[in-house]
């Protein structure tokens, strides 16, 4: 379908033979924000916009407030209006709801009419405009996998009443586990198991194309039910716009058809996550690749940027440098850092490399590629990011290590060497969102410096209050571990076992409860925690210097300014380390650790 070309002085011609319009704005989180309005007060308003309720930037995707009273909307201001002007040439139509026409709208701030800070379109627009002063563009492209859900029946409702509204409510009695996948078992790039459901498969691809949300490649990735689409290279501004539409089209598409699509991060355990790749290159005004070389030189720092220009080098740097200070943008939840686990072909580190799949940054250049499609590949992301606000964060960093020169430290990543392991030299990116707020609001943090202080406060205050709420949360980990606890060791364990979740210890790697510990001489019930060894180094950053662990004879202190024998016992105590055959045979890479609650002692010595 032709992509439409509307103006102001078009506009009122080009819908004359509609009576309605859509329009959509961009949260924090990615997600579309619309309503549905007459075509006369459109046309109203599409020169100088309309009233939209920033009450849209002041809550979370569940229309939670914020715990924090961010600067944009809070109960001071009312959650007053922003602007929302109609960008009208995002104009398309919507095939699946009888072509009614729609247009994105990106949000300003009233009193200044400029963008506002946190708009997701505006901020990518403003670091765009960085390069265009210079007469420098880009463009960019995106991958994403999903997982694919059956929405299960309810009585005899037809297929075309169950939709994620019914899997919502499936889900609140029944397990997550229990929800039927598209398909079973493993098989990417099969040519047949999207016959399984070829109207539904063939139907996002036409729908895209004809919404102007061009798929350039379609196929099924390793996972049950799991689908990845490329999406069409195209200028940066109009690929951010297509990638968050592109879900738009296919959790409407799947309605229709009964399946429920799921774009968080890691959906399932052992399981493969949800990427979304970002691919994204620099071009001058006449559309030349500037990350191309020339020729090939013969003296590279790294054979593997043999082919890379200078300014291509210079923006690769810049990206590195920063990619430990942008993380909540790359990874927004509490689930993005599941998926960014080792020996999943997800990145962990600062890294790179030509042709290197498991590095941060892959590299796209000759002479696997015509060095017209030189570009970087952006692996990091989760499906589950916001595309406007990753390129606007990449392109930011790229742009600052071309305009200070910023030379490579950090070697490519040889390809056979383990990502995260000792050959990795590159930094350990955040393993969690509480760590990756942490240096994204830190008063040094590169965000402030190529973002502002603004948004870096605003976005930082969104993340925080996913971390608190995470923190707050029973989750589905507790059910059947407490519930082992009831049987091994009495509602006493189920005491000690909550404080363990209440500090994040869920979340740690490799903890499992064991049970019943022997009797040690200490007045309160308490409980064994199986961790494995990084489990307990991320249980002693956690707890701070709450914590005091006793291998053999041996005290092990976790802090120089904690004492043996003097130690606060809020909100628990790790008390001994045992020897792992002691207890559960799995081998030297596991310890364990004897968990008490604190109700009926205050303190311990270095020998309990």
């Amino acid at each position: 379908m032709a992509e439409t070309v509307v103006t102001l002085e078009n506009v009122a011609k080009i819908l004359q033979n509609d009576t309605k319009v859509k329009v959509a704005g961009i949260d924090v989180d990615g997600q579309l924000r619309g309503k549905l309005m007459s075509k006369k007060k459109f046309l109203g308003v599409a020169k100088e916009g309309f009233g939209f309720c920033s009450v849209v930037f002041g809550w979370d995707m569940h229309d939670k407030t914020y715990f924090k009273e961010l600067k944009i909307s809070n109960k001071e201001n009312g959650y007053h209006d922003v602007i929302a002007i109609p960008d009208l040439t995002t104009f398309r139509r919507i095939p699946w709801e009888d072509d009614v026409p729609f247009f994105l709208v990106s949000f300003y701030d009233p009193d200044t009419m400029k963008p506002l800070s946190a708009c997701p379109r505006g901020i990518l627009n403003l670091q765009l405009q960085k390069l265009e002063d210079e007469g420098i563009g880009a463009m960019a492209g995106a991958e994403y996998e999903f997982y694919q859900f059956r929405a299960p029946q309810t009585g005899n409702a037809p297929i075309s009443e169950r939709n994620s509204s019914s899997t919502a409510t499936f889900l609140q009695n029944n397990p997550v586990d229990s929800l039927p996948s598209l398909t079973e078992g493993m098989f990417g790039y099969s040519l047949t198991r999207p016959l399984h459901n070829k109207d539904y498969y063939y139907g996002i691809f036409d729908a895209c194309e004809k919404f102007n949300t061009h798929i350039e490649g379609w196929h099924t990735e390793s996972g049950p039910g799991v689908f990845e689409a490329a999406l069409a290279f195209g200028d940066i501004k109009g690929m951010a716009d297509r990638a968050g539409l592109f879900k738009y089209v296919v959790k409407s598409i799947a309605t229709t058809y009964g399946i429920t699509p799921c774009f968080m991060a890691k959906p399932r355990q052992g399981l493969p996550g949800n990427s979304g790749h970002m691919h994204l290159s620099l071009v001058s005004s006449s559309g030349t690749n500037l990350f191309a070389r020339e020729s090939t030189d013969p003296n590279p720092p790294y054979p593997d940027v043999a082919n890379l220009s200078d300014m291509g080098r210079h923006f690769l740097a810049g990206i590195l440098d920063g990619l430990p200070d942008i993380m909540p943008i790359l990874a927004p939840t509490v689930n993005s850092y599941k998926r960014l686990v080792e020996n999943f072909w997800a990145p962990v580190t600062v890294s790179w490399g030509l042709e290197h799949r498991a590095a941060s940054i892959r590299l796209i250049a000759p002479p696997t590629a015509k060095a017209s499609a030189t570009r970087f590949e952006i692996r990091v992301p989760g499906a589950d990011a916001n595309p406007h606000y990753v390129l606007a964060a990449c392109l930011a960093l790229g742009w600052r290590g071309v305009k200070q020169k910023l030379e490579l430290t950090v070697p490519p990543l040889g390809k056979g060497e383990d990502v995260g392991g000792d050959s990795d030299a590159g930094q350990r990116l955040a393993r969690n969102l509480r760590e990756a707020t942490e240096r994204f609001i830190a008063k040094d943090s590169l965000a402030r410096e190529v973002f502002g202080d603004e948004f870096v406060e605003h976005f930082g205050g969104t993340r925080e209050h996913e971390v608190r709420l995470y923190d707050e949360a029973v989750t589905d980990w507790v059910g059947p571990r407490i519930e082992k606890a009831e049987a091994l060791i009495g509602p006493g364990g189920v005491t000690a076992f909550q404080n363990v979740r209440d500090v994040g210890l869920e979340g740690l790697q490799g903890g499992g409860m064991l049970r019943q510990s022997p009797s040690d001489g200490i007045n309160q019930s308490h409980i064994h925690i199986a961790l494995s060894k990084a489990g307990l180094m991320e249980a002693m950053e956690v707890m701070g210097t709450d914590m005091l662990v006793n291998r053999g004879s041996k005290s092990i202190e976790n802090s120089g300014s904690m004492s043996s024998g003097s130690v606060d016992p809020s909100p628990f105590l790790i008390l001994q380390l045992a020897a792992a055959p002691d207890f559960f045979h799995c081998g030297a890479d596991f310890i364990h650790v004897l968990v008490a609650s604190p109700v009926a002692s205050s303190s311990h010595s270095s020998g309990d």
